[in-house]
């Protein structure tokens, strides 16, 4: 091989490391977002779950309210 190839061939060898290297960075920034995602899941999860139960306390607190009303009137 030539002065030249060689010149070439280290140059694709340091962008292979350079890629490489940016490829790894990525690699970690998806780790990071995916558990970051996965505690979001679980607190919306979470979330969820209160305002059914909030839902349904409302829902109840409603309707006793309309049967005292209904009371009041005499129905």
């Amino acid at each position: 091989m030539n002065k030249e190839q060689n010149d070439k061939l280290d140059e694709i060898l340091a962008l292979t490391r350079a890629a490489n290297s940016k490829i790894d960075r990525l690699g970690e920034r998806v780790e990071s977002l995916d558990s970051r995602l996965f505690e979001l899941e679980k607190r919306m999860d979470k979330l969820g779950i209160k305002a059914v139960a909030a839902g349904g306390l409302g829902g109840a607190i409603t309707a006793i309210g309309i049967e005292i009303i209904k009371a009041s009137l005499g129905q």
